[in-house]
């Protein structure tokens, strides 16, 4: 058996599974946009991206309209509903391109999973996609034993380990109870 067919095959209670890693037509299509955007747009202008702390208004809006944005919005909620893979897929893409512009494209990250698990598709609606309609917007994702908090009612203070951007307009934190 060659190295890559043993790759795709498990054994789960003694007999063999068969793990399909073919990313299939649509992600690879999907991979190949990403690829060409971060080589065409993202990569060449990286360092004035840096000076001006942000990626620039046209590439953001060129990024939306392609539709790499919204990959793992369910359909029901106006995304192509591809979910984590799809995303890991093109942000790995935009990184190879310009790594600070993979974060900056991302504006929900890990926050938008940890909205969808804990409050279904109406958090999600109510809480996350107005962000993709804001400039510049920014969800960020704490794990509570990381960060030093101080939560109150309706308000939080306190130093969390890093926020990749100059503002939060969602802060989700998880803590040990959810």
């Amino acid at each position: 058996m060659a190295a890559a067919d043993r790759a795709a095959v498990s054994t789960s209670g003694g007999r063999a599974i068969m793990i399909d890693l073919d990313p299939g037509e649509e992600l690879t299509l999907i991979q190949d946009t990403a690829r060409k955007f971060a080589t065409e747009a993202l990569n060449p202008a990286q360092r004035d991206f840096e000076a001006a702390r942000e990626v620039a208004a046209d590439i953001r809006a060129a990024f939306a309209e392609i539709g790499l944005g919204a990959l793992e919005i369910p359909e029901e909620l106006g995304g192509a509903g591809l979910g984590a893979v799809a995303k890991v897929t093109v942000l790995e893409e935009l990184a190879a391109g310009d790594a600070g512009s993979a974060i900056a494209l991302d504006p929900l990250g890990a926050a938008l999973y940890a909205v969808s698990e804990l409050g279904g598709d109406g958090a999600v609606e109510q809480y996350c996609l107005p962000l993709l309609e804001q400039d510049g917007a920014r969800a960020v994702l704490v794990l509570a034993d990381e960060a030093t908090l101080d939560i109150g009612a309706g308000t939080v203070s306190g130093t969390i380990p890093w926020v990749p951007a100059d503002r939060v307009d969602l802060l989700a934190i998880l803590t040990r109870e959810g």
